[in-house]
């Protein structure tokens, strides 16, 4: 280490640890199997604790913004925020909450998550388990990701 670098403190010196306890497994997506790149992500909602602040990885990431769920879903209404449809859920879960600890409690009440797979129809757009023109989607084999 050069001289003028200061050592960073680790974990065992800040004596933390990972609050796995607090972390709520809420949903579960699946990219349509048209996608040329597939991913099957659980998402999970924890409280930040006071005087935590969150950075941005600056590598797979690549914007963040820091705006409360109605101005999110506001943008995105006004085609001023592109968001992808598992975001676009989360944040319409999350707006109907009274509070975070409302949120939280409706979370945590969830029960057998089931995996949410979108299917994409043959002009390249996507549609949801339950939602009209799925069974359709999903067994065309020919469909197009745009």
């Amino acid at each position: 280490m050069a001289p003028t670098q200061k050592a960073r403190p680790s974990r065992s010196t800040e004596r933390m640890r990972l609050a796995v306890d607090r972390l709520v497994y809420f949903s579960h997506w699946i990219t349509p199997v048209a996608a040329p790149k597939r991913y099957d992500t659980r998402f999970f909602a924890a409280i930040a604790p006071a005087r935590q602040h969150p950075l941005h990885d600056a590598k797979e990431l690549v914007d963040t913004v820091w705006v409360r769920t109605v101005d999110a879903l506001q943008r995105e209404r006004e085609g001023k925020l592109s968001l992808r449809r598992p975001t676009l859920s989360t944040l319409e879960t999350f707006h109907a909450a009274r509070d975070s600890g409302a949120l939280m409690a409706s979370l945590r009440a969830l029960k057998n998550i089931r995996p949410i797979l979108p299917a994409v129809t043959a002009d390249g757009g996507r549609v949801l388990p339950g939602e009209a023109g799925y069974a359709e989607a999903a067994r065309d084999p020919a469909a197009k990701w745009r």
